[in-house]
């Protein structure tokens, strides 16, 4: 089984790419658990509505919870392989407050859903799991 968790916060702001599959590409800056002072970047693709959701509602520095799958790489750079690594996102879930972004109540046939305002666009406290 090929399963990773990690728990950290993110580098830098990013943007939404792709045509036909939406993806963004984040690195997760998460303090190591065997050496003090420690901090491992781990490079994050994430795929689809929940790549949507990170550009919505995640940015730099917050703190996130992701599940994901360990790819590797390996190429061939001025005569030397070169080994990488990177997580697929399977769920992304953000760990700081916020606001909600809609209400939950009943609608009936011809009605739509009230939507509260948002303070800032990265106060979302729910996360995405496909």
């Amino acid at each position: 089984m090929n399963n990773v968790n990690i728990v950290g916060r993110i580098t830098k702001d990013f943007d939404l790419l792709g045509d036909k599959v939406k993806y963004v590409r984040i690195t997760i800056a998460v303090d190591s658990l065997m050496v003090r002072d420690k901090t491992n970047f781990i490079p994050v693709t994430i795929f689809g509505q929940q790549a949507e959701f990170a550009k919505n509602f995640l940015g730099k520095g917050r703190l996130v919870s992701i599940t994901g799958e360990l790819v590797t790489n390996s190429y061939q750079k001025d005569g030397n392989w070169v080994n990488s690594f990177s997580v697929n996102a399977n769920r992304i879930k953000s760990l700081e407050k916020g606001v909600e972004v809609r209400e939950q109540s009943p609608k009936q046939d011809n009605q739509v859903e009230a939507i509260k305002p948002v303070e800032t666009k990265r106060d979302v406290p729910w996360d995405i799991d496909l």
